[in-house]
């Protein structure tokens, strides 16, 4: 069932295809994909192939769509676009890092975001590397995007168990992002409401990309 209220800001990579299987599994589908289209390969995906795979998708399950050349989510086309758009609720799967910006969040658009890190004490970016090297299992965190980076309300959080034998980047990172992302819009789906909790915005730390040598360390304390 496509959700009347439900739309989808994203780039095509592993995550969003994992977003858009797990909604499909539970029949929460969005009505429309504003998509942005890469040049080249982009973070998170792991060939440009996702880029097809990702419109099949799309085309097999009729989810309307329209595709921009731009990597900018805040490109005035994007913010047109979504502005005239009767969803009310736009999951945000684009490039990571990327702040939305006041031009966005004043459309009177709710941007839903999972971020793979319990907040707000892992707020920032590779934040599953930074779980498995300080022995913190991983969390996946549902919020609502502000103007600051990983401030926004939590909507629902989930812990999970280390990976195990899985890539993290490629399959576990998107995998517990996407079950949290269908638990949330499944439960909106029958109350008609999210249930939110504001996080302190003074508290907590924010992680830059770790460096690929403690990125290796981290798999290794994983990998059987």
């Amino acid at each position: 069932m496509n959700l009347e209220y439900l739309a989808m800001l994203a780039i095509p990579n592993a995550r969003s295809i994992s977003y858009l299987n797990e909604l499909i599994k539970r029949e929460c589908l969005p009505s429309f994909v504003c998509l942005l289209k890469p040049d080249s390969m982009t973070p998170g995906q792991k060939s440009f192939e996702e880029n097809a795979v990702f419109v099949s998708i799309l085309n097999e399950n009729r989810i309307e769509f329209e595709t921009f050349d731009t990597m900018n989510i805040n490109d005035p086309q994007i913010v047109d676009c979504l502005k005239k758009r009767k969803e009310n609720i736009i999951i945000y799967s684009g490039p990571g890092g990327a702040l939305l910006k006041e031009d966005l969040l004043s459309i009177g658009k709710e941007y839903v975001h999972v971020h793979p890190g319990k907040l707000p004490e892992f707020r920032g970016s590779t934040t599953i590397y930074y779980h498995v090297l300080s022995g913190v299992k991983p969390v996946a965190t549902a919020i609502f995007l502000r103007s600051a980076i990983d401030t926004g309300p939590i909507l629902k959080e989930k812990e999970f168990d280390f990976p195990i034998n899985e890539d993290i980047d490629y399959e576990y990172d998107p995998r517990i992002r996407a079950e949290v992302l269908g638990d949330l819009i499944e439960e909106y789906s029958k109350k008609g409401s999210f249930g939110t909790k504001e996080q302190s915005k003074s508290n907590g730390e924010t992680y830059y990309i770790m460096h690929p040598m403690l990125r290796h360390i981290a798999r290794l304390s994983f990998e059987k």
